[in-house]
């Protein structure tokens, strides 16, 4: 039995608390809402390649581009969250 508690303790040490659940919650939404802003092109591009795992060839075949665009609007992708997350001092 004690170590059936101890690894409840290790578990909720581990667990987030509720301040970081929300700060996290929050910081999704607003990528969310930033990918949002994004040209179509840009946010399929990352969405293909960050979420369904495709690879830049895969994006680049399936969008009827190069491999190079596909990188970059990836990237275009990704400076806009991370500077959506920093202008809220994330």
């Amino acid at each position: 039995a004690s170590r059936v508690l101890n690894q409840l303790h290790t578990v909720d040490a581990q667990a987030p608390s509720a301040e970081t659940v929300l700060l996290r919650r929050d910081e999704l939404r607003l990528l969310a809402s930033a990918m949002d802003e994004l040209p179509q092109r840009t946010r399929v591009a990352f969405n293909m390649y960050r979420v369904e795992g495709f690879t830049l060839q895969q994006v680049a075949h399936r969008l009827g581009i190069s491999v190079t665009r596909a990188h970059q609007l990836v990237q275009e992708a990704i400076v806009h969250g991370t500077t959506r997350l920093g202008d809220l001092g994330h």
